[in-house]
């Protein structure tokens, strides 16, 4: 896959005004924390597809009224995207399968049971990995994978 620079703090502030509609029809209110700007050497399309899922899942899964949180940061050569929105019964998720191809927690028909997984099998095709955990307010889902920047290798 070919790569390119991208500002993916750009990416993410893009992707949030798309969904827009969604987090006022339900009442959301959200905190980003990102730098300002962090351009990385990354297929653009996988990236779309990678965030694209990631916000689709905390708009559809935050509670009417609750607060969802994006945080990106680079660490030790890894780029981190958290996700954490609140839920206030985690008691129907299955931790364990979450990532499985049609897996659909509890009973929402609005769910096709592919965001997660296409989650998970971009951030291994980059080379990293992601975790999806209970919290005391919801859920946390972790992504990380290494971090390319301008003049790196594209090796990864």
């Amino acid at each position: 896959m070919q790569k390119e620079l991208v500002d993916i703090v750009g990416e993410v502030k893009h992707l949030i005004l798309r969904f827009e509609t969604a987090i006022k029809n339900k009442n959301l209110f959200f905190v980003a924390d990102m730098p300002a700007f962090l351009e990385i050497k990354i297929n653009r399309i996988q990236l779309k597809q990678l965030l694209y899922n990631i916000i689709a899942n905390i708009c559809q899964y935050t509670d009417v009224g609750g607060e969802f949180a994006i945080t990106l940061y680079e660490e030790d050569g890894l780029l981190h995207i958290i996700a954490s929105n609140d839920v206030s019964d985690t008691s129907a998720i299955d931790f364990a399968r979450v990532f499985d191809l049609f897996y659909i927690a509890g009973n929402n028909e609005l769910s096709s049971g592919v965001g997660m997984y296409v989650i998970k099998q971009a951030a291994e095709s980059l080379g990293g990995s992601a975790q999806f955990a209970p919290t005391e307010q919801g859920v946390i889902l972790s992504v990380q994978f290494p971090l390319i920047k301008a003049g790196d290798s594209d090796e990864a």
